[in-house]
């Protein structure tokens, strides 16, 4: 008789593998914190990973590197600026209010380099005393 011997299958177990909710946050980081842009048309804001916000981000980089632009442009890209211009503030304004020592920077002129004069534009006259009446969020 042949003496064989038989091999026996062992089943693998896979391990499941447990999410425990919440990736760690690095300190520093706005976790959660979703970028919005205005949309003209509606008046309303639009978080920038949607389908919408990438449609009038592109729109506006567009008419950014135009050289003339229609009255229409213009009014489009003057409302999108403003109101990052006024979101900028705001921001720094509350950041600033919060630290024990803060740096006392100046948010208009901070903002103002980071909205309009970098991309080769004058900022409007008199724009952070409107920012109040303009929107109802920045009070």
């Amino acid at each position: 008789m042949s003496n064989k011997v038989k091999k026996t299958k062992v089943k693998k177990v896979k391990k499941k593998v447990v999410k425990t909710g919440k990736k760690p946050v690095k300190p520093g980081s706005l976790a959660g914190y979703r970028k919005k842009i205005l949309n003209p048309k509606t008046n309303r804001y639009v978080f920038l990973d949607t389908k919408k916000g990438k449609v009038i981000e592109t729109k506006l980089n567009k008419l950014l590197k135009k050289k003339k632009l229609t009255k229409g442009e213009q009014d489009y890209v003057d409302t999108i600026l403003y109101s990052k211009y006024c979101k900028c503030t705001k921001s720094i304004i509350i950041s600033e209010s919060k630290k024990e020592c803060p740096n006392r920077q100046i948010p208009y002129a901070v903002c103002a380099r980071n909205v309009y004069l970098r991309k080769g534009l004058k900022p409007p006259t008199n724009a952070s005393r409107l920012c109040r009446s303009t929107f109802k969020w920045y009070t």
